[in-house]
């Protein structure tokens, strides 16, 4: 089965223009820190050109230099509470 042949299209830095090309959220998180991370942009031009709060960024940064790729994946960072048995359940058990 051949592969799926992409459109080609020209690069672009346009915020605006890349949100539209994005497949998965993923690619969305990639794209806003790449510049800091690859380039040496400060968070604060890089919240200028998306719109994007600089916090936000400096957050993103940071979890990218503490969990690597694995920080664009959308996690749940609570620890999972315990589950517990409907009450009925726990004394038929017992």
């Amino acid at each position: 089965m051949p592969a799926r042949k992409r459109l080609r299209s020209e690069p672009t830095d346009d915020w605006a223009e890349l949100q539209l090309r994005f497949d998965w959220p993923e690619q969305s998180g990639y794209e806003l820190i790449r510049p800091i991370v690859l380039f040496g942009f400060t968070p604060a031009e890089r919240a200028q050109q998306t719109g994007i709060s600089a916090r936000t960024l400096y957050r993103k940064v940071a979890r990218f230099d503490e969990t690597g790729l694995q920080s664009l994946f959308e996690v749940d960072e609570r620890p999972a509470s315990k589950r517990l048995l409907p009450p009925a359940i726990r004394r038929a058990i017992v």
